[in-house]
């Protein structure tokens, strides 16, 4: 029989072979059993006694050797098949059937929501909640404003500076080989940089030497493109990168392999471009903009401390301050949800599989009652199961949404620019918040599926959304006004 989980086989296999461990003859449950059967033994023969009615013991018989005889004795063999890498199939053997075949059902009902809700709400298959996690789009943009060329290249991130102040200042006011305008609604800034003079002199950091020498505009911008367009190549930035868009990739298996970072930074490529109007870019030209945003910003914030202007650097701080403050403020509350809801979906689903042993061991004593208590159990299980094909419906509506909103709020524009990047990372962390809000209510909606019913559904929300937001606003309101020092913005 085939089990189905999504990122979770190594866990549901360790589980599986517990339950084995357990309940194989002279295992910990045999004398657990043993002592079950004995109690409920003498607590239905008391009752017989006393009322002189000896059905409750035939019901006690029949339900043991219904349950058992159809549950426990009979072993099969279980495949645990990964959904998000369906290629890794983990065998298990002699398990219990009722266990299998509970878990067989409720998985592939599971399976097939999920399948069902990625193929309508995202039609393209490589950025489906089973293959991306919940809005990949909106995280992926999100990762992406964080590649930061000082972190890497501090030297790179200096010239980059000189280069601005000393050669593009120029070529803006005084030799007008592009506009503020045009700079300022540019989806490839390196090449706009490159329209320069050959008159000015700036700054440049020799390698070699370890030391500045002065070059002309255009030798120093020589010297800096190449550097700048190695940095989508770099090791650390791209292993950084695609571990912040997927951590639970790396949190299932401590890395990622070269094939996994290659196909994250693919799945962002795709998203990019249903983000942006004509955004037909490689990964290295979306990762150089980004960079190259991010370098003109510290530049700004940089030149505000070399000039000592106070205004100058005022408006700096401000700028940042109110960039981060956004970040943390949409995030704290909800990411927490978007993340690691689908951890907890998985813990629970695992300990679902580890109570199959002591579901049995109270059934025994339950009687003909143990009927209700398996079902509780199937219930319980098919609940759990339901929570990743709500996660893909709200990653479908959430990624509508996020392309939407970025289209509306750039104008169309094929990528991000100096004038539009705050724009879109606001609307990115909106998407998340939005994201991991609705994820609060899977729980519950699965709950209520599962029992046909939504009794209290909508004041249990209600509830455990307000704590969390107070908490989230509170805990953003306290970090991004902590982060009002230059080394922090």
């Amino acid at each position: 029989m085939d089990y189905y989980t999504y990122g979770n086989s190594d866990i549901a296999k360790m589980m599986f072979d517990a339950v084995l461990k357990l309940t194989n003859t002279g295992g910990s449950f045999s004398g657990f059993y043993t002592f079950m059967v004995l109690v409920a033994f003498f607590a239905v023969l008391g009752k017989v006694i006393y009322m002189q009615d000896f059905r409750p013991l035939a019901g006690w018989f029949i339900a043991i050797v219904v349950v058992f005889g159809t549950m426990f004795i009979p072993k099969t063999t279980v495949q645990i098949v990964d959904i998000t890498n369906p290629t890794s199939v983990k065998v298990v053997n002699n398990v219990p059937l009722g266990l299998a075949f509970f878990g067989s059902a409720t998985s592939t009902i599971g399976k097939w929501f999920g399948s069902a809700a990625d193929i309508v709400f995202t039609p393209i298959n490589d950025i489906n909640y089973s293959n991306t996690g919940l809005v990949f789009g909106a995280n992926s943009y999100r990762s992406l404003r964080k590649v930061n060329v000082m972190r890497y290249m501090p030297e790179l991130q200096y010239d980059i500076s000189q280069f601005i102040e000393n050669c593009s200042a120029y070529d803006i006011s005084l030799y007008k080989f592009y506009n503020v305008a045009q700079l300022r609604d540019s989806t490839d800034l390196l090449t706009v940089m490159g329209q320069t003079n050959q008159a000015l002199t700036t700054p440049v950091f020799n390698s070699t030497t370890k030391a500045l020498e002065t070059k002309t505009c255009i030798d120093a911008y020589a010297s800096i493109k190449p550097r700048v367009l190695s940095l989508a190549s770099n090791p650390a930035l791209l292993t950084a990168l695609t571990a912040d868009m997927r951590s639970d990739i790396v949190s299932s298996s401590g890395q990622m392999t070269s094939t996994q970072k290659n196909k994250v930074l693919t799945n962002m490529q795709a998203t990019y471009t249903q983000m942006f109007f004509n955004a037909s870019k490689s990964s290295q030209q979306i990762i150089t903009q980004e960079a190259m945003v991010n370098a003109y910003k510290t530049a700004s914030l940089q030149h505000a401390q070399f000039s000592g202007s106070p205004a100058q650097m005022q408006a700096a701080i401000a700028s940042a301050t109110a960039e981060n403050q956004a970040v943390v403020q949409h995030n704290t509350a909800a990411v927490m949800a978007s993340k690691y809801l689908p951890i907890v979906s998985n813990v629970i689903e695992a300990i679902l599989i580890g109570l199959f042993p002591l579901v049995l061991g109270f059934a025994i004593v339950a009687g003909m009652a143990a009927f209700n208590a398996i079902w509780n159990y199937v219930a319980t299980l098919l609940w759990i199961k339901l929570w990743p094909g709500l996660f893909a419906m709200i990653n479908g509506i959430g990624g509508m949404y996020h392309v939407m909103q970025t289209r509306a709020a750039t104008a169309n524009v094929g990528g991000t620019t100096l004038a539009n990047s705050l724009d879109v990372i606001g609307v990115s962390n909106s998407t998340i918040a939005f994201a991991g809000y609705l994820s609060m209510a899977v729980p519950l909606i699965a709950w209520g599926l599962v029992k046909l019913g939504s009794t209290g559904l909508q004041s249990a929300f209600g509830s455990a959304t307000a704590s969390t937001q107070k908490t989230g606003d509170q805990a953003a309101a306290s970090v991004g006004a902590g982060n009002t020092s230059v080394g922090n913005v």
